[in-house]
Formats: C-alpha cells, sequence, structure tokens
C-alpha cells in the first residue's frame, strides 16, 4: 500500500472512531430522529427523481423523441405497417400484427376465431400500439370491443415485463375500461377473460376483474381479494368510485392505460367530473382512449381534461380516414351512422295506434317458428319502466309467449338470467329501457322496434345498432309520435335516413317543416279578448317577476327560438302553441316554475333574472336529452302578437 492509501485509511479509522463516540453520546430518540431524517432524504431523492424522469418524457414526447411503452424502433415498425395496410393489403389480419403483439395474445386470437380485423380495428390498432391517446367514433356493433382490449392486453404484458426487470412492480390495475352499464361491463370482461384463459401456460399471468353495481359490494370485494393482483379492471363509474374511497379497495397508482366505452353516455349521466377524477388518480402520462357510436359537445371537453399536453389521433370510422389535429370543434356533434346493412323504418303514429302497429309487425316476425325455421329474435325499447311492465303483460297474451323485461329497477341477477336467455333464444321478445341501448352485443336480433322514440338523435343511432351487428343484415322500426317540442328532431331523423340511402316519410317531412311555422314569431298564437285574464302581476310570480315583463322566448335546442310564451294572471300561460298553465312549483324554490300546454309539463329553473332552463320534460331529466331546452326574456315586448 502506498503513502496515499496508507494516509487515507487512517482517516477512514478516524472518521469511524468519531462516529462511534458520536452514536454513543446520542440518546435513542436523537438516534431514531437521526435515522427518520435519511430516510425522508432517501424518499425526497427518489420522488424528486421519478418528477425529473415524467418531466424528461413529456419533453421529449413532445419533440416526438420518446416513446412511452414501446421502443422506438417498435413504434416505427408500427407506423410503417399502418402506412402499407392500404397499397399493400397488410394490416388487415391480426397476425400482421403478430411481431408486435404478445406471443401468448396472437395465441388466443387464433383460438377464438379472431382473424380477420374490422375497419375501425385497422384504424385503432397501429395507433394504440404506437401509444397515442384516440378518440374514435364509430357505428356500434363495429367491432370496438377488441380495437381497445388487444392494445390494453399488449400494454399489460409490457408493463409486467418491464416492472419484474425493474423489481419496482406494485398493487393496482395497470389497465382500466370503464363502460356505462352493467350489462357492458360484464361482456368486456368476459371476452378479455376468453383471450387471457386462451393463452396457455406463460410467464405473463394476465388477471381480470370486473366490478359493477347493483351486486354486494361485499361480495365483489372478496373476489378481488380471491384474485390477488388485477392487471386489467373493467368497472362501472359509479361501483368503481365505491371502491376507490374504501380503505382496503382499489388504487389506480399502476393505472397508465385508460379507455372510456361508450363515453357520452356516462356523461349524459352526469358522470364528468368523476371520470375527471378518476383519470387524475391514474398516472400522469398514461395512455387514454375514448370510444362511442357519437361525440358531442360535452364529451369534448372532458377528453380535454383527460388528455392533456397529449397528442390525440381522432377516428371517425364513417370518414374512412384518421384526422391527426387534437381535438375537433365543439359544434361538431360527431353522429357515426347506423351500419348501412340495416333497413330504418319509421312510422309517423298518434299514441293510440302505437301498439297496434307493435302487435303488427310481432306477427310478421314469426314468433311461433323457431329461428331454424324463420322465425325472429325481436328488441323493443321503451321510455319508462313501467311501460315495460305493462307491454311485455300485453304480449305476453297476445302470443301466448313469455317476454323478457329488463330496466333499472330489475335485480342484476334478474338482468343477467333474461339477457342469457335472450342471447340463446329461449326468449324471443325483450322489452327493455335504455339500460341495454349501448354497446352489448346481442347476436340474431331480426328487428329492433322502437315504441318510444328518444329525445336525442344520437340514443336512436345507438338503438338501431343493436340489430345489423357484425356485418349481419337487419331491421329497425321506430314510431314517430309528433310533438311541439321535437320538430327539430324530425329534421334530424331525416338527415339520418337520408344519408343511409333509406326511404323518408312524407309525414315525417311535414313535422320537421313545422318547426319553421312555430319559430314565427307568434304564428298560432290564441287571440286574446275580454274574457283573457290580463297579465300575471309581480305578487303572482315571485322570482319570475323579470321587472314587470312577461313575454319569454323559448327554445328546444338551446340555439334557435322555437317559439314565445307569456304569463298571464290566474296561472294561465298563453303560448305559440296555444293556450296553457304556469305554477311556481310550491315544494322547491321559487326559482322553479311547472309549465304545461298540449300534453307537455316542463319544469323550469330561473338561470338569471333573464333566462331559465330545463330542469324535468313530463317527469324526465333534462340531463338525458342532448338538446338543451333554454328560455330568454324579451324585454322590448309588452304582449306578444
Amino acid at each position: 500500500m502506498g503513502p496515499n492509501g496508507a494516509m487515507a485509511m487512517q482517516k477512514l479509522r478516524a472518521s469511524g472512531r468519531w462516529l462511534t463516540q458520536t452514536c454513543r453520546s446520542l440518546s435513542t430518540t436523537q438516534i431514531l430522529a437521526l435515522l427518520l431524517l435519511v430516510w425522508a432524504a432517501i424518499r425526497a431523492r427518489s420522488e424528486l427523481m421519478r418528477d425529473l424522469s415524467l418531466v424528461s418524457r413529456r419533453f421529449l414526447g413532445y419533440l416526438g423523441l420518446a416513446s412511452s411503452w414501446r421502443t422506438a424502433f417498435q413504434k416505427d415498425a408500427v407506423r410503417n405497417l399502418r402506412s402499407v395496410s392500404t397499397s399493400q393489403g397488410e394490416g388487415k389480419l391480426f397476425s400482421d400484427y403478430s411481431k408486435y403483439l404478445p406471443p401468448w395474445l396472437s395465441s388466443a386470437l387464433k383460438l377464438e376465431g379472431f382473424n380477420k380485423m374490422k375497419p375501425i380495428q385497422q384504424e385503432v390498432m397501429p395507433l394504440a400500439l404506437a401509444g397515442h391517446d384516440i378518440i374514435a367514433t364509430a357505428p356500434t356493433g363495429s367491432g370496438k370491443t377488441l380495437a381497445f382490449l388487444v392494445p390494453g392486453l399488449t400494454h399489460v404484458t409490457e408493463v409486467q415485463r418491464r416492472s419484474r426487470s425493474d423489481s419496482r412492480g406494485g398493487n393496482g390495475p395497470i389497465a382500466l375500461v370503464l363502460a356505462p352499464t352493467r350489462e357492458l361491463a360484464i361482456q368486456i370482461g368476459s371476452v378479455a377473460e376468453k383471450l387471457t384463459k386462451q393463452g396457455g401456460a406463460r410467464k405473463e399471468e394476465v388477471s381480470v376483474a370486473v366490478i359493477y353495481g347493483g351486486t354486494r359490494k361485499l361480495d365483489q370485494l372478496a373476489s378481488l381479494r380471491r384474485k390477488g393482483n388485477v392487471q386489467l379492471l373493467v368497472a362501472t363509474v359509479g361501483r368503481l368510485l365505491d371502491f376507490m374511497n374504501d380503505v382496503q379497495g382499489i388504487n389506480l397508482r399502476r393505472c397508465s392505460f385508460l379507455v372510456l366505452d361508450e363515453g357520452d353516455r356516462m356523461l349524459d349521466e352526469g358522470f364528468e367530473d368523476e371520470v375527471a377524477m378518476i383519470g387524475e388518480k391514474a398516472k400522469r402520462d398514461k395512455q387514454v382512449l375514448f370510444f362511442s357510436a357519437t361525440w358531442p359537445p360535452s364529451v369534448e371537453r372532458a377528453a380535454q381534461r383527460l388528455c392533456r399536453g397529449s397528442a390525440v389521433r381522432r377516428v371517425a370510422l364513417e370518414l374512412a380516414h384518421v384526422q391527426d389535429d387534437v381535438l375537433p370543434g365543439a359544434d361538431d356533434t360527431n353522429v357515426a351512422l347506423p351500419p348501412t346493412a340495416i333497413q330504418q323504418m319509421v312510422e309517423v303514429c298518434n299514441r293510440r295506434a302505437k301498439l297496434d302497429i307493435l302487435l303488427h309487425h310481432l306477427r310478421a316476425a314469426n314468433l311461433q317458428k323457431s329461428m331454424r325455421q324463420g322465425g325472429g329474435k325481436v328488441l323493443v325499447f321503451v321510455q319508462t319502466r313501467a311501460a315495460a311492465e305493462e307491454l311485455a303483460i300485453l304480449i305476453a297474451d297476445e302470443f301466448g309467449q313469455t317476454c323478457g323485461v329488463m330496466h333499472g329497477l330489475r335485480q342484476q341477477s334478474q338482468r343477467e338470467t333474461t339477457l342469457n336467455q335472450f342471447r340463446s333464444g329461449h326468449i324471443r321478445v325483450l322489452i327493455t329501457t335504455d339500460v341495454l341501448g349501448r354497446g352489448v352485443d346481442i347476436p340474431d336480433v331480426s328487428l329492433v322496434f322502437i315504441y318510444d322514440f328518444p329525445g336525442d338523435i344520437e340514443t336512436y343511432v345507438h338503438r338501431v345498432g343493436r340489430t345489423g351487428r357484425n356485418g349481419q343484415s337487419g331491421r329497425a322500426v321506430s314510431l314517430f309520435e309528433p310533438q311541439n317540442w321535437n320538430a327539430f328532431l324530425a329534421r334530424e331523423l331525416m338527415e339520418v335516413l337520408d344519408a343511409c340511402h333509406q326511404e323518408v316519410p312524407m309525414e315525417l317531412c311535414k313535422v320537421a317543416e313545422s318547426a319553421g311555422r312555430h319559430s314565427g314569431h307568434g304564428q298560432g298564437l290564441p287571440p286574446v279578448d275580454e274574457q283573457s285574464p290580463p297579465m300575471a302581476s309581480d305578487h303572482e310570480l315571485h322570482d319570475w317577476h323579470a321587472s314587470g315583463k312577461r313575454c319569454w322566448s323559448y327554445s328546444y335546442n338551446g340555439v334557435s327560438e322555437s317559439g314565445r310564451i307569456e304569463f298571464r294572471s290566474q296561472g294561465k300561460l298563453r303560448t305559440s302553441w296555444g293556450w296553457g298553465d304556469w305554477k311556481i312549483m310550491p315544494a322547491g324554490p321559487k326559482k322553479h316554475m311547472a309549465v304545461s300546454w298540449s300534453g307537455i309539463t316542463d319544469v323550469l329553473e330561473l338561470t338569471t333574472p333573464g333566462s331559465f332552463q330545463l330542469v324535468f320534460r313530463n317527469g324526465r331529466s333534462a340531463s338525458t336529452f342532448k338538446k338543451k331546452t333554454t328560455g330568454q326574456l324579451l324585454p322590448d315586448i309588452d304582449t306578444l302578437q
């Protein structure tokens, strides 16, 4: 040992003696405090390095130099595969992607008979495998489930492999799929389970779990614990929040792949803030995929909240191309059309004629024959639970067959049993509310019958999409009952029928044309004579006194004026559609008012001294309508002319 080495050893021994003496002079409390300080310093350094790593990945990602979970070589290869998919016929089979998928997943797809890719899968797969955030609008029944499950399971496998290599691992799901209904969550989970079970013996064990409301929370929690560490979780929003709030529940710290299936339905039900909160609980550099048949402005806002700082790729299947802009304009409702293989028929009728028309089409469906002999399977959509129960009894009496019923008040076990019986053909007619309107795949539905037309065209598209699945033909018959408020809906329905090259009935055209007459600033106003009540007083109107003004505009779509209303004394309402009634709601705030005319009862809320918005229409929440009903004070008009 040289002179420098000997000097270093002396210093080391001196330091050791000093450290020993110092430790002996410290009390137990001081030693524990010192150890805690060292531990805090190490933890702070780890957090700092992790944040610096995230910042660097984000910065490099903006420059196009980083990959979130695929190597740059793999991402380029996937892009190249997509670029030649149209010219050389590649990228149209799942086997074309075997180089980029885990071997077990490629094997499972083959064993399950998934060979040829559908158009939505061809568009989404290369983008998702390259790590892009995606907004995908496509007709229902077009194969969206595999379009996100295959990239999701690939992502899970890659993260599992990487976690083993760096020994960090963790608890909680790696991939999370949110669905709006129990039935759709169960269906997605079933497909994922089949793929993971078919993979055979392998190192990359992928555990799948499904959680949803309507069943005992403790039973689902016990099932999750038996499964151990779940990598892919399929959940409804409400039940997931229940588990996230539970001390022993679910955390999303490891979630780096988030999917929203039928995202517009979740937001229609008022879950926008909850979905955003779930996204915030997941990893900040997560990949986000939105799938739906529609993409209204409310969902666009949610996408902006979840996809902050990311380059979003938009796939619009009906346009047959991919747009690379971040997000489309908020005025674009992005309604995908029903598949052209579906024959759409619309009958304009009054309420009394609806039952006879339904029974006529059910007789034509040959329910007495077996399905092998050409008998049909019919799905009937109604608006309310009471209507579903009543129609089921009438149809069962008429045809002597069991008729299935599905709605939100049925127990989950009943709903699952009924759905399985309808799938198998044991039940040939199923009456349902919109609990079954989206995403759920039921084979061999020959006829969709829309008994109660929905309040927006997007829900119509979803309902029609229950037939004609996977490229098969199908029929959809819809009953349209003209109302003062749905002329704009008739126009939108005409546009869908025309775009799909379907026959547009003349009666529907007349209903649509009536929108222009209703917006004629007083055309159709009932006359005022000596017997007519005077204008309502400030005392009668409470918060609605509007500084003495009594005339308001009325808009059924929140944009253009549909008609006008005028508040008169004794609770009388003069409108563009005739006389009606108004009443301050006694059980609620004085800012809520019920107005009614021609069979419509709207509950309005005064949002400002000069404007209102719809709260309920005929007992149905305004949040379930795509179009907002609003109104504005007309300060320059003393009486409607």
